[in-house]
């Protein structure tokens, strides 16, 4: 599948070029298909993915994002800390 994708003030979907995608993954008989970017999507590509028979996910830069981390791709740990509890036989007297 190709991809082809236009921004248009941040947002990609409303300069009709999400129709042409979805129009290529039909034409390979897809009937699924994961869109992602950076930027974020307009309301009118969210309504349309919606509209159509095809089941098409669209990843916004900010669910990009946190799945990025969430997942451990394309980020490392800068520091960690430890969780610490009080160890209640420290206190028992004998």
């Amino acid at each position: 599948m190709s991809s082809t994708s236009r921004r248009s003030g941040g947002k990609l979907g409303s300069d009709g070029r999400n129709t042409e995608v979805c129009r290529r993954t039909a034409g390979h008989r897809a009937r699924k298909g994961v869109f992602i970017t950076t930027s974020n999507f307009t309301r009118d590509a969210e309504e349309y993915v919606g509209r159509i028979e095809s089941k098409i996910i669209l990843i916004d830069g900010p669910t990009l994002a946190r799945l990025m981390v969430d997942n451990l791709v394309g980020v490392s740990s800068v520091r960690s800390y430890d969780l610490l509890k009080a160890d209640p036989d420290y206190f028992t007297e004998e």
